[in-house]
């Protein structure tokens, strides 16, 4: 069973996505889950985003995904919407998350909620999703 310490009880602050990102990113660091963040937050110009797709990036591609398997899933991939509720999930986005799902097993979740995200992954963790 994975430890989480709310000894401490410090509060989070989420004034966007990336800061809920950035939080799970900070509680993923703490297992021995393999995860790594999609970087097409960086593409925010049109040669980024023509060399991105050269190099194999693509829309709508989860934020992040968790390559290490549990017993049901291949794999975790999830899709970080702003904490102020106002993300939408795209349709090139609803279709990765589809594919994930259905062709290479893997568990999806599209939020914008901390302890959402957080349960499901230590339910992922312990084989109870």
């Amino acid at each position: 069973m994975p430890f989480i310490d709310f000894s401490e009880n410090k509060a989070i602050h989420l004034k966007n996505e990336h800061d809920l990102q950035t939080q799970v990113v900070e509680y993923l660091r703490s297992t021995d889950l393999t995860f790594a963040a999609n970087l097409n937050g960086f593409l925010d110009t049109a040669e980024k985003r023509i060399r991105g797709w050269q190099e194999g990036m693509s829309a709508g591609h989860p934020d992040l995904l968790i390559y290490t398997p549990n017993d049901t899933y291949n794999g975790m991939a999830i899709e970080f919407k702003n904490v102020n509720g106002q993300g939408i999930l795209a349709k090139k986005q609803a279709d990765w998350l589809q594919k994930l799902e259905g062709d290479c097993k893997y568990f999806c979740i599209c939020s914008n909620d901390y302890t959402v995200i957080l349960e499901c992954i230590i339910k992922y963790l312990l084989n109870v999703l």
